[in-house]
């Protein structure tokens, strides 16, 4: 059984590598939250499936941002959609022959800056969106290959757009790691706070996945309450240190 110790939040290659599919238009769709859990032997990953159009107003309620990218590496994807991302970095892994979570961060780095850079261009082109004012963040998350788990970011409004960094894990004696973000975080909405609260409170002769299962659809009803933005389904994955993958709803 886990304590109740929770706590809150490379390789160089050359862009030219990369396979990416013809320039697209990031999608104006946004809103959502998610979550990932962090163990030494476990990472699982969750999303809601809520996401609203900000053109058309169109609601959809089965949109997942958990992905699976390869037996050792998941990723999570918050703000505006990029439609190629998961498949340009799966066919790069596979072309490369790519497994583990730390090459497949670098990966995902450049592949992030080179789509966005391309689709500056079509916006621009289109005179439609300033993609200064689009907010798109990325969790890569995973084990390296001597089964040590890490936590990659990436956000569109850093002084690099994408630029790759790491958070720390297990260095204050806790067993869990907990990153998480919703579409209101660090202003109206602490959706770290509430899921560290709910499991500390609930981790006690129970499994630790139902704790978690219910710890981030209480945090969705929660923050949903105020932010029409989150809701709908909730999308789940698993990876373990052993190249084991889970993926349901």
């Amino acid at each position: 059984m886990f304590s109740k110790k929770v706590s809150s939040f490379f390789i160089i290659l050359t862009s030219s590598l990369f396979m990416i599919q013809p320039a697209k238009k990031i999608k104006p769709w946004h809103g959502t939250l998610v979550a990932t859990f962090i163990t030494p032997a476990k990472i699982f990953l969750f999303s809601d499936g809520r996401v609203i159009n900000r053109d058309t107003k169109e609601i959809l309620n089965d949109f997942s941002k958990v992905h699976t990218l390869t037996k050792s590496a998941g990723m999570l994807t918050l703000g505006e959609y990029m439609p190629t991302l998961k498949k340009d970095i799966q066919k790069n892994c596979e072309l490369m022959k790519i497994e583990y979570v730390n090459d497949v961060a670098a990966i995902t780095e450049q592949i992030l800056k080179q789509i966005w850079e391309n689709s500056r261009q079509v916006y621009e082109d289109a005179k439609k969106y300033n993609l200064d004012g689009i907010t798109i963040f990325v969790f890569v998350t995973g084990f390296d290959k001597h089964k040590k788990p890490h936590l990659y970011y990436f956000d569109s409004r850093s002084e690099t757009p994408f630029a790759i960094k790491e958070h720390p894990l297990f260095t204050t004696g806790n067993e869990i790691e907990i990153a998480a973000m919703s579409s209101g975080s660090g202003h109206t909405e602490d959706p770290v706070g509430i899921l560290s609260n709910y499991i500390t409170k609930n981790l006690v002769d129970k499994p630790l996945e139902e704790v978690l299962n219910k710890a981030f659809d209480f945090t969705k009803d929660s923050i949903g309450k105020n932010n029409d933005k989150i809701g709908g389904e909730t999308f789940y994955a698993s990876i373990d240190s052993n190249g084991n993958i889970m993926n349901r709803k």
